[in-house]
């Protein structure tokens, strides 16, 4: 066959090469969007009660994710659907909380996502409201301060929203301290996330928080990175304490990490450089994560650090005190109210865990653009109508700010909202130069706005 001949032939299939070529760009998967939405996924969102473990209960549902919360406010189940797939969550979801607890103290009891406002817990919270249509609706729940019971003088807001198409619930609270309560001394707000298990195995059998650190666990002879295996549920119940070291540091005395030793402490992070962390199964082929689009609300500023697992515990930890962190402080007769988050419980189902990773990261990417959220109240930071003295929220909102004189007044910060009681600087990073920073949370900025000189 002449040469003329042959490339008349194959004219169409070089065409064809040629327009993959040039348009491969576009031919890429949808971009995350906010909430994880799946637009395909026309689901109406329902809510009311239901019966659960014997009390009644409530749910959000959107054809995708089923929630169940109970009276007191923590999550007691949430069934999760593949988009596409038949069924309802209800009856064909995978569950992604902890059924049943164990004897060992590593793992606990632990059956429901539940929280601290440390010094207390959610004692005393009940259902407050329900809200929204069928687009989007929210469940809140309410704990107010009552002395006899509660030693944080605060009124404590937990919101539950979920949307129509949405693979996230989103979760944010309000705390409130009025002028006529005495002091309080918030130590941490810290929610705890079983993850979900058999007799053997966790749903989840792959920790991702980074692929920097290395772990103290071997495999096979290799050091693992915090993008691995982590030890079975059967494993961690086996696990026993080692004298000497603190009670959160256990050896493992049966399967591939016999022998080893492991903690929390091995998962912590520089909390504002991280915007996802979770597990994912290969087997189950699904993986569950905390994502968080802002850390605006966290205390202590760039240098704080906290753990986020430990043990088949995934943790979030919006206020801290652990590894120095302070404090966060309202002396009485001032009045103060903060939002906290939203931070989001994000689902997805792909064949493989580093893909489950990468897709969660894109997703943390996605709510820090389309950050500030509208359901805490927030005005859009499109809006540009702040007022004089304040600026919109944007995707990088700055409620700190460097100093490094000595610190300042009441009168002296009143445009970033009054930090009424600072705490000490914290010690620089190891290794960096000197910097202190004073929080510059707003108190009394209009929604949605923040100091124009933070």
């Amino acid at each position: 066959m002449r040469l003329s001949a042959l490339v008349h032939r194959l004219r169409p299939v070089l065409r064809t090469f040629a327009c993959v070529l040039l348009f491969a760009p576009t031919l890429r998967l949808p971009a995350n969007q906010p909430g994880g939405l799946v637009p395909t996924v026309t689901t109406a969102v329902t809510t009311g009660t239901v019966t659960y473990r014997s009390k009644t209960a409530r749910y959000l549902d959107n054809g995708i994710i089923r929630a169940i919360v109970s009276a007191s406010g923590n999550v007691q189940s949430l069934r999760y659907l593949k988009p596409g797939l038949p069924g309802t969550p209800a009856a064909n979801g995978i569950e992604m909380v902890s059924q049943s607890g164990s004897s060992n103290s590593n793992f606990g009891n632990h059956t429901e996502i539940y929280y601290y406002w440390f010094p207390d817990g959610t004692a005393g919270t009940a259902h407050h409201a329900s809200t929204g249509d069928a687009a989007r609706r929210s469940l809140v729940y309410r704990r107010p301060y009552t002395p006899a019971t509660h030693k944080l003088p605060m009124d404590v807001e937990l919101h539950y929203t979920l949307g129509r198409g949405e693979t996230m619930l989103y979760v944010h609270a309000v705390i409130d301290h009025p002028a006529a309560y005495p002091q309080a001394d918030l130590n941490f707000i810290q929610m705890i996330w079983p993850v979900a298990h058999g007799s053997t195995d966790f749903l989840c059998e792959n920790l991702y928080i980074d692929d920097t650190v290395k772990l103290g666990l071997s495999l096979n002879g290799n050091r693992l990175r915090r993008n691995s295996l982590e030890p079975n549920y059967l494993d961690t119940s086996k696990a026993v304490t080692v004298p000497g070291l603190p009670g959160e540091i256990n050896r493992l005395t049966s399967g591939p990490f016999n022998g080893q030793m492991t903690g929390k402490y091995s998962y912590n992070i520089a909390y504002h450089r991280y915007g996802t962390w979770g597990r994912a199964s290969e087997v189950n082929d699904v993986g569950q994560w905390v994502v968080v689009g802002s850390h605006e609300s966290g205390n202590n500023g760039p240098t704080r650090r906290e753990y986020v697992h430990g043990w088949g515990l995934v943790y979030h930890q919006p206020i801290s005190n652990h590894y120095s962190n302070r404090t966060v402080s309202v002396p009485a007769g001032a009045a103060w109210t903060k939002v906290i988050g939203p931070w989001g419980l994000y689902f997805n189902g792909l064949p493989t865990g580093t893909a489950a990773w990468a897709d969660a990261q894109a997703q943390a990417e996605a709510e820090k653009a389309a950050w500030p959220c509208a359901m805490t109240g927030r005005r859009s930071a499109a809006s540009n109508s702040c007022g004089p003295n304040w600026r919109p929220c944007t995707a990088t909102p700055r409620p700190w700010r460097r100093r490094t004189s000595a610190p300042p007044n009441r009168s002296a910060i009143a445009s970033c909202g009054r930090v009424l009681k600072p705490p000490p600087p914290p010690s620089p990073p190891l290794g960096l130069p000197p910097a202190m920073w004073w929080p510059c949370s707003p108190r009394t900025a209009p929604a949605g706005c923040w100091p124009t000189r933070a």
